[in-house]
């Protein structure tokens, strides 16, 4: 890919990335890109972005974080679901694999509703990559990032 289409594909990205933020924001999430850490702050309506990853990256990253949000406003099962302790037991940590399963089907669900382009293969690995991420954290917690 020349330096001209790699511009212009990041142009793309970011305008998509920004019709994101906007709605989060008439929502009432704070986005905010940098650091290390990606992530939906549950208790501060805050998602994280890290900008040490491709504009790609950052844009699946972004809808899949928008889908924890979502999950939280629209599914009674995850308005009490809490992150802490959450290594404790089987049960607990497979309701955090649960969410991060629907998180990734309903950013996927909020780009078609906005009318961004995903394209389906990229999204699938990618999505995937994370999820095998949490099922080996699932598996053995204590080892998981060693």
């Amino acid at each position: 890919m020349s330096h001209t289409e790699k511009e212009k594909e990041r142009r793309i990205l970011d305008a998509q990335i920004d019709v994101v933020v906007d709605y989060l924001e008439d929502m009432g999430i704070v986005v905010e890109f940098g650091g290390k850490v990606n992530g939906f702050f549950y208790e501060d309506d805050l998602i994280a972005i890290s900008n040490r990853q491709s504009p790609l990256s950052r844009f699946y990253t972004l809808l899949h974080e928008a889908g924890h949000f979502l999950l939280r406003t629209r599914d009674n099962r995850f308005v009490n679901s809490v992150r802490s302790n959450r290594r404790k037991n089987k049960s607990k940590r497979v309701e955090v694999v649960h969410e991060e399963f629907l998180a990734w089907d309903v950013g996927l669900q909020l780009a078609r509703e906005l009318g961004l382009h995903v394209d389906d293969d990229t999204w699938i690995n990618f999505s995937r990559k994370h999820l095998y991420d949490y099922i080996a954290w699932a598996h053995k917690p204590m080892e998981f990032g060693k």
